[in-house]
């Protein structure tokens, strides 16, 4: 294959012969001049001097008299210009991100050599407009009026807005260039103007012949200076094109050659033939694989069969990646027996672990937070994301590990500095509270420069200087300008910073695989091109860049829109395959994970418009919808060992320590699911700790049980008393709020000594418990006097019971236990007391119903407070013959006026019956659970699933299950 750059090498040794060190060779980017150079060498015999090869930006910046400057610096000078227009200016950080935007329209605004005086015309009136724009045609006119309208004559605020920022930009920007011209400065596109203002005047002189190679898409300024170079100079220009996409009006990917070619100096560059490379014989695949790393793995196979071939010349090859952050898994997916490659795309720092370290690092100085009753404490999010970073964990990995899981058990949401153990430099670095972000990172850079030295993380090392070089030069400029940046918009600047610095890859670059992005195929042939992330919006990429500049307006001004950048990307599609061989074309299938399923629209029109067979392949998974299989565990050997645990005086395998006991809870748990009591009270299988910034229904829960706890527990302290008379209340009410932060300090496992600070949604479950306990003391001043017979930490594993059943023709018993809230008496009677802060019924149809697993509205709480009444029954604390009441204080009923503890029985009637004493029950209850356990203990009984898979919905087994 006869390559463009190899072309234009030959051509310029036929016509230079040996002369070549007189002649400079200019091409758009850098890299086609480094392929040039390996061509040119081919084609010589001798040696002799090299010609001077540039790419545009180089030569240009070589004859002329501006130094570029750095984006950074640029933005700092602009804010300065800004400053003088604007009576009420934004602060800098504020004004940054907009300042970008600024930038690069006045970038283009020089690169397409617009007047920005009439761009920038001050507009008010319909009047104005006509008269602003009297030199443009009426085409043009009305394509100005179509954007003007909708801001004339009534003005919204927002178009407000924009008229004045708009008024006042033709000022900025003359005070931006006189500033940078004063420094002998200047941004690309002011460089690029000032030199085809030069050549008005005729004011350039270049030595040697020029010769212009492989340009497609020119800026006004570009097309100025290679016209004037043409016209003064005699230079040459070589353009890369095909017949097939340039005298096809149809094809946008020669719509710019076309202007070119009827150009009055550039017209005359052209041949009077085209080449004919794209219509020779290709082979051509385009296939669908789901997902991005599918790509990938079949890359590899077709990448193995091409090496495996004895004609194989790996320079010969490119992998073009349009998205760059694919690069990591390409890299993994070349195969052993290609040993050379050779990477032209740069890697952004914003895929790198580096940024995401240094980014939670901002957002945990971002977040602290210092109080003065409960001091300096961090946000558990970014604190975990810092010390469970892999480039920071094996710093201090014990200490580390134990505070993860100290956050997560105590439901640390803003954790304490004296929680965090460790004293390694790095970490005291990161948590010392600052107010400078450029400062800190620094900081921390240096930190891990020391920490990383010699101890194999170049990579990572690499990266930390790319940043440290960066905020060096920020900084710099900062103190030159007088600026400080908050730490909320130096986290956007950083993700701003990281999406544009790139760490290049070192290599031999004409030598090996070669893998690049879009942009570095310019001018470049290959036998063999693999194009992944062949989709819409990828390639061609998606439009829809920031601008002032609105999009009429810059058509009227020939500035650039969609249709140029579609026409650039199409070029550069076909120019890339024009004169290969073999092309594969990799797309992603579905519509997921942010990812377009569409192929894209260049395919289409490969396929449709011309002559070459495009083979269209899929690959996916078949989809079977077979129904995931039911689970069920037999009774083994096994299981009845560890569920001898539960069984008074049996023996236990080695692996279990100590009895324990079922509770009410359990065997709501076996009624709900067979399989779920299997998982968590056979085998054990406890939720992991997560941490929880809302507070779930059941902690919830717990603190209103331990509010109510603490208050008459410290009344039977201080009072030294059981009884409770209506004169208490009064001290019990003073006393909920302290109650109240002393549960959630049990819970949370805080310091005893320091007040709670609760925070965002925990001071609005703090105030409904605050609710709930006074309504509840409402209800209980009014049943005053009683006395407290007992309460739930009067004994440490509850009242508790042992059972007999009979299990494999003998008799065992079971170890049974409840917590009961509060037990108390009045008037010869027991009351079980138990609160509730769910949906909770007090009614249930009847007794059976409350152990039938087939009843769907089964009564839990209903349950739940009869099994106490029944270990009441069988406790020391209960005096024969006295009866006892089941009641339950459920939060949907507390707040109504006629509010009663009691549970009713509905069976049938109209008017369900309450349950005034559990002894009328207790035989039939007895005989319930004796079924139940005796089911529990039966081998022929397997732990199977619930039929009904609405109950799985919240299970935290449901995944076990496939549910």
């Amino acid at each position: 294959m006869n390559t463009f750059l190899g072309e234009l090498a030959r051509e310029l040794t036929n016509s230079h012969g040996t002369d070549l060190d007189q002649l400079k060779v200019i091409f758009p980017n850098r890299r086609a001049g480094v392929f040039f150079r390996k061509e040119l060498s081919e084609q010589i015999e001798k040696p002799i001097w090299m010609p001077s090869v540039y790419s545009m930006e180089d030569f240009v910046l070589s004859v002329s008299s501006l130094d570029k400057i750095e984006k950074l610096e640029a933005i700092f000078i602009l804010y300065t210009a800004y400053r003088q227009f604007q009576p009420e200016p934004e602060p800098f950080d504020r004004f940054f991100f907009w300042g970008e935007m600024i930038l690069k329209d006045f970038e283009e605004i020089d690169q397409y050599l617009v007047d920005h005086h009439k761009l920038f015309t001050t507009i008010s009136t319909q009047k104005e407009l006509e008269e602003a724009f009297q030199y443009l045609d009426e085409e043009d006119k009305k394509v100005i009026e179509q954007f003007w309208n909708t801001f004339l004559p009534d003005v919204t605020d927002t178009q407000q807005a924009f008229l004045k920022t708009w008024r006042i930009l033709p000022d900025i920007y003359d005070a931006f260039r006189e500033a940078l011209l004063e420094q002998g400065k200047g941004y690309g596109g002011l460089i690029y103007r000032a030199l085809a203002d030069r050549l008005k005047e005729d004011d350039l002189t270049i030595s040697g012949s020029i010769v212009f190679a492989g340009f497609n898409a020119l800026t006004a300024a570009e097309e100025r200076i290679i016209s004037w170079c043409v016209e003064h100079l005699s230079a040459k220009v070589y353009w890369d094109v095909d017949s097939y996409y340039l005298q096809d009006t149809r094809q946008e990917a020669g719509w710019f050659f076309r202007q070119y070619a009827s150009h009055r100096v550039l017209g005359n560059t052209f041949p009077k033939t085209y080449p004919e490379h794209f219509s020779q014989p290709k082979e051509i695949s385009a296939t669908g694989v789901t997902l991005e790393i599918g790509q990938t793995k079949l890359l590899t196979g077709h990448l193995r069969e091409l090496s495996a071939r004895d004609d194989f010349k790996p320079e010969r090859t490119v992998i073009v990646l349009p998205h760059e952050y694919m690069l990591p898994a390409v890299l993994h997916a070349i195969p052993e027996q290609i040993e050379t490659l050779n990477v032209t795309m740069g890697f952004p720092l914003s895929n790198s672990s580096v940024f995401g370290l240094l980014d939670s690092m901002l957002r945990l100085q971002q977040s602290h937070r210092n109080s003065p009753t409960s001091g300096l404490s961090y946000y558990h999010k970014h604190l975990l994301d810092v010390i469970q970073h892999p480039l920071v964990q094996p710093i201090d990995p014990k200490i580390f590990q134990q505070l993860s899981t100290q956050v997560k058990k105590r439901n640390l949401i803003y954790c304490p500095e004296g929680e965090i153990l460790s004293q390694k430099p790095l970490l005291l670095t990161v948590l010392k509270p600052v107010r400078n972000p450029i400062d800190f990172v620094l900081e921390v850079l240096d930190q891990l420069i020391v920490i990383w030295t010699d101890k194999e993380h170049d990579y990572e090392l690499e990266f930390v200087y790319r940043f440290r070089e960066n905020y060096t030069q920020l900084q710099t400029m900062l103190v030159m300008q007088n600026e400080t940046l908050s730490f909320e918009f130096f986290i956007q600047l950083h993700k701003k910073v990281a999406q544009s610095l790139k760490v290049p890859f070192t290599g031999e670059p004409i030598n090996g695989l070669q893998i690049m992005g879009i942009l570095e195929t310019r001018n470049l042939d290959f036998d063999h091109v693999f194009v992944l992330n062949m989709n819409e919006d990828s390639w061609p990429a998606a439009g829809g860049k920031g601008s002032f500049v609105p999009f009429n307006i810059r058509k009227a001004f020939d500035m650039p829109v969609s249709e140029h950048q579609d026409a650039i990307y199409s070029y550069l599609f076909y120019s890339l395959l024009q004169r290969s061989q073999t092309i594969h074309f990799y797309y992603n299938s579905i519509s997921e994970f942010a990812m377009n399923g569409e192929p894209s629209r260049l395919l289409k029109q490969l396929e449709f418009e011309s002559s070459h067979e495009i083979k269209y392949n899929l690959l996916s998974n078949p989809i079977q919808v077979t129904p995931t299989p039911p689970i069920s565990i037999p009774k083994t050997e096994r299981i009845f060992m560890i569920l001898n645990k539960y069984v008074e005086g049996a023996s236990l395998p080695s692996h279990i320590r100590h009895h324990s006991r079922l509770t009410p809870s359990a065997l709501e748990t076996y009624l709900h699911c067979r399989l779920k009591f299997y998982f968590r009270y056979v085998e054990e299988l406890f939720e992991q700790d997560e941490l929880q910034e809302d507070i779930n229904p059941m902690i919830f829960g717990n603190i209103l049980h331990d509010a109510m706890e603490i208050l008459y527990r410290h009344h039977i302290t201080t009072r030294k008393t059981r009884l409770v008379q209506e004169t208490d209340f009064f001290g019990l009410e003073a006393a909920v709020d302290g109650a109240i932060n002393q549960a959630f300090g049990l819970h949370y496992q805080f310091n005893k000594a320091k007040k709670i600070e609760l925070e965002g949604r925990s001071v609005i479950a703090s105030e409904i418990v605050r609710k709930l306990v006074l309504r509840i003391l409402h209800i209980d001043k009014k049943h005053a006097p009683f006395e407290i017979v007992g309460l739930e930490a009067d004994t440490q594993d509850g009242y508790s019971i042992e059972f007999p059943i009979h299990s494999a023709n003998k008799e065992i018993s079971i170890r049974l236990k409840g917590k009961i809230d509060r037990i108390d008496q009045k008037e010869g009677r027991f009351r079980i007391v138990d609160y509730k802060t769910g949906k909770d019924e007090k009614q249930f149809k009847n007794l059976e119903s409350l152990t039938d697993r087939q009843e769907i509205k089964r009564n839990k709480a209903a349950f739940q407070v009869m099994f106490y009444s029944w270990l009441l029954k069988h406790s020391p604390l209960y005096k024969s013959g006295m009866p006892i009441e089941p009641g339950l204080y459920n939060s949907r009923d507390l707040f109504k006026q006629d509010f009663s503890w009691q549970i009713f029985e509905k069976e049938g009637r109209s008017n369900p019956k309450p349950v005034h004493d559990f002894l009328t029950y207790e035989t039939d209850f007895e005989k319930q659970v004796s079924e139940l356990l005796t089911d529990i203990w039966n081998p022929k009984v397997l732990f199977d699933q619930v039929e009904d898979v609405k109950k799985c919905e919240y299970c935290a087994y449901k995944r076990i299950c496939g549910r």
